[in-house]
């Protein structure tokens, strides 16, 4: 009987190849302009231009008051130094991909830096970082590298891989992982940009609140309004 019951449960390996046959950003330059991209730096982003041209759709937001800023955004790039001021961080920019992290583990944080790969702000950036780039790479590798990280940013597989694996961090009970896996695939395969069917089953089930924040964080997200083609 419980064999039959596990059966019935939708599972992330049900969305591995979702986006290859649904999404409205199969194309590079559709994704390119549909994604926002938050680049937190104190200083001009010098590559902004340049990417603007080749069709990214890029927004300097400064320093971070608070990691809602980023809630807006599919991708974020992030200063390794000189950041984080307003959070008393003296690991700068990796401080503030930690709390991003925390919050909304589902996306793609790219460090970029000028310094050297020995500086310890360079290295705990790099630790906590989805990807690290140089600030001196030229326009076509900045280029590569935001298409790939993109279209793993509006992939409800990877999404939810990420999202479980903060759940197992936080030692949220295996049942409630499962079932909240569940509720995401359904959602994101019956289209809903808002996650309704995962929210909905938030409300029953007895978990903490940083769980309750990165669920209704990835609700909220403009990440499933680009996936179902609703930007």
């Amino acid at each position: 009987m419980k064999s039959f019951m596990l059966r019935l449960f939708q599972t992330n390996a049900n969305l591995s190849n979702y986006v290859r046959s649904t999404s409205n950003l199969q194309n590079a330059q559709s994704r390119r302009a549909a994604i926002k991209i938050a680049v937190i730096d104190d200083q001009p982003f010098l590559p902004q231009m340049i990417l603007q041209t080749y069709g990214f759709n890029v927004v300097q937001i400064g320093d971070l008051k608070s990691v809602s800023e980023v809630n807006d955004y599919h991708l974020i790039l992030c200063d390794v130094m000189g950041v984080g001021r307003h959070f008393g961080a003296k690991a700068q920019g990796a401080t503030l991909i930690s709390e991003i992290k925390k919050v909304y583990p589902e996306k793609i944080v790219i460090a970029y830096t000028g310094g050297a790969a020995s500086d310890p702000a360079v290295q705990a950036a790099t630790e906590r970082a989805d990807a690290l780039i140089r600030k001196d790479v030229d326009g076509e590798e900045w280029a590569a590298k935001l298409d790939e990280l993109g279209a793993a940013s509006v992939d409800p597989h990877v999404i939810w891989q990420k999202v479980r694996q903060r759940f197992v961090e936080l030692d949220v009970d295996t049942k409630d992982i499962l079932v909240l896996e569940d509720a995401f695939v359904r959602s994101v395969m019956s289209g809903q940009a808002d996650l309704s069917t995962l929210t909905s089953m938030l409300s029953s089930l007895k978990v903490g609140p940083d769980v309750r924040a990165i669920v209704q964080g990835l609700a909220s997200s403009v990440i499933f309004s680009a996936i179902v083609g609703h930007p």
